[in-house]
């Protein structure tokens, strides 16, 4: 893997890149608590299947999980209680970047998800590889949203 994330970075060049935001009724901390903690991603995150043992939230921490049908192994790059989190993966002939931001205001807590991929899928069917990402980091921050407010998630993909 040899991308490497900074802080508010993910790889600009690659061939496909998405960006997301929502708003969550929620403290940081509360959305950090969901985010960070990510052995328990298969509860309440639709696309995350299973991940491999205790993950803790330390930079350069290698874990495999199985998401959105393919099995990724992963790195966390970037790790900032209460304000980032960010990794990088590979599966099969696709690497990728992905770094939430957490905004705390107050009561509620902006956040901000980009991602990143290169290879030879999004290479070949860049446009729909680009709505793919889209809508996985959608997706995603709805799910967020849901557990980090205390409701029920979506435990489907949408159609």
């Amino acid at each position: 893997m040899g991308l490497i994330l900074t802080y508010h970075d993910i790889d600009a060049s690659a061939p496909v890149a998405a960006r997301a935001d929502i708003l969550i009724d929620a403290p940081a901390s509360a959305v950090w608590a969901v985010l960070s903690d990510i052995q328990s991603w298969p509860a309440w995150f639709r696309n995350v299947e299973w991940i491999s043992a205790h993950i803790p939230p330390v930079p350069g921490t290698a874990f495999e999980m199985r998401a959105s049908g393919q099995t990724v192994r992963a790195r966390l790059q970037v790790v900032d209680a209460t304000h980032q989190l960010g990794w990088t993966g590979t599966a099969l002939f696709v690497s990728t970047g992905h770094l939430v931001t957490l905004e705390d205001r107050g009561k509620a807590t902006h956040v901000h998800a980009t991602a990143s991929y290169r290879g030879a899928w999004p290479l070949a069917l860049s446009k729909q590889a680009k709505r793919h990402a889209k809508a996985l980091l959608i997706e995603g921050l709805a799910d967020l949203k849901a557990a980090s407010e205390g409701k029920k998630p979506t435990m489907h993909r949408a159609a």
